[in-house]
Order: structure tokens, then sequence, then C-alpha cells
């Protein structure tokens, strides 16, 4: 089973010190503090569900058509809202990215699972 979409979940950091972790390049520290992260590994949020260790900067949110995280007067925090999630015991994560596509304020994540199916045949 895969959980993909906007789920919506935050840092819990400052704008300022998330905004100086990504220019650092220091992301392992942001993943620390990942909300959602902590919802799944704690068994409050997801069960059972896991995700790829995330080594892509956060992928929201970007002044539409741009590199740069938001600059209006909101001065959102860059989170890892984006994500694909996933259930089952015979699925093995392969690759999982942030795409540069600069169509939105977010950018898109994709991922690559191999997983084993059973096929049965009713008859």
């Amino acid at each position: 089973m895969f959980w993909i979409g906007d789920l919506n979940y935050r840092i819990s950091l400052s704008n300022e010190e998330v905004r100086r972790r990504i220019s650092n390049g220091d992301l392992e520290y942001l993943y620390q503090f990942d909300q959602l992260t902590k919802e799944i590994s704690s068994g409050n949020a997801f069960k059972g569900f896991s995700e790829p260790t995330i080594s892509f900067s956060p992928t929201y949110k970007f002044d539409k058509g741009t590199n740069i995280y938001d600059s209006s007067e909101k001065q959102r925090i860059p989170s890892w809202t984006d994500r694909i999630i996933y259930r089952g015991g015979n699925t093995k994560p392969l690759a999982y990215s942030s795409s540069e596509l600069l169509f939105s304020d977010h950018r898109p994540v994709y991922a690559a699972y191999k997983s084993t199916v059973e096929f049965v045949d009713e008859d």
C-alpha cells in the first residue's frame, strides 16, 4: 500500500534555523525534527507505514517559478510536505527524491520500489 500526497507535516524548528541548515546542507539534522517521521515512529499516525530516509531538500514552500523559499510576508518554513510512504513486507525502496520542476510552490517527489507480488488463480 502506498500513501502519496501533500501530507502537510512540517519541520519543528524556527524558520531561520531551517533555512540556515538547508544552506549548510545539514538535512540529517532537519530530518530529526520532521513531524511525519516522529508520528510514524511513535505509532501515532500511519501505523505500519515506512518511508526511506529523506536525502533531498525540503520541497515546500517556494516562490513560484523559482528556487527561492517563500519570501512573502508569511515566510513559511521550508518543509517536506509532499511524501510517499508505504506499507508492505515485500516492498523495497530503490529511489526517493524530488524534482526541480518549477511550476508550483512545491517540488514534486518521486519514488521507485521493488515489490514481490503474489497472483492467485482462483480456478
